[in-house]
């Protein structure tokens, strides 16, 4: 399994003081699928499940530098926004899922999509993973 893969959406428990540990849980996942990578900023809403101390702790012994967009404005973040809407509009809108293991496996299939085919015009018509490699 793989959580930054498979992790599409924010935490069912917005409200909780601590983080939901699919939170903490997803980012080491990924973190350490990516390599644990250098200069890595965290960007996200000021949902509570960000602004946790348990959650801020994690990122800071990451050497993770923590972004957060501003009060009211989702275009702080619009590379991200932009995907959850592609996300919505392309794959979970057009399909009713027989299973969790048919809703991962097609959500998968999106994110690799989105990754790995789909040029972006932010990346100057590259992939995501076109522009990381420098390509």
């Amino acid at each position: 399994k793989s959580a930054s893969s498979l992790y599409v959406s924010s935490s069912p428990c917005a409200l909780e003081a601590e983080p939901h540990p699919w939170d903490t849980a997803s980012f080491k996942d990924a973190f350490e699928e990516r390599g644990r990578p250098g200069e890595l900023i965290f960007h996200s809403d000021q949902g509570a499940q960000y602004t946790a101390n348990a959650f801020r702790r994690l990122l800071f012994d990451s050497c993770v530098t923590q972004s957060f967009s501003g009060r009211g404005r989702p275009t702080d973040n619009a590379v991200a926004e932009s995907f959850f809407s592609f996300m919505k509009r392309e794959e979970l809108y057009r399909r009713n899922y027989r299973s969790e293991k048919e809703l991962r496996e097609n959500v998968a299939s999106c994110i690799k999509f989105y990754n790995e085919d789909r040029p972006h015009r932010y990346n100057n018509y590259r992939t995501p993973c076109q522009a990381e490699a420098g390509l």
